[in-house]
């Protein structure tokens, strides 16, 4: 079974979370998960199918939608909620 580009996104966010859970415990980290994840830029923009998509641009939607995600539905699945958001943000929307 293969799976859907939401899920694919789903999967990096958590990657990218728990990477990131990693070098916050290990390091005093001077960056936050937006700004870490960022660096995974070229998987995101394969995934996302959006080649333009900048570091930057990337950091702030990751931030917008964990914002929303905390205000609208903070019992939901975190990882889910920003794939979503990551993607249609992404993509315009």
């Amino acid at each position: 079974m293969t799976q859907t580009g939401a899920d694919q996104i789903k999967q990096l966010i958590e990657q990218t979370g728990d990477a990131y859970a990693i070098f916050a415990e290990m390091h005093q980290a001077n960056t936050d998960y937006a700004e870490f994840a960022a660096q995974a830029i070229a998987e995101f923009r394969s995934l996302l199918g959006t080649p333009e998509l900048t570091p930057q641009r990337l950091s702030q939607i990751l931030r917008s939608g964990s914002y929303r995600h905390r205000d609208t539905d903070p019992t939901s699945c975190w990882s889910t909620f920003l794939a979503g958001y990551v993607r249609d943000a992404s993509n315009g929307h």
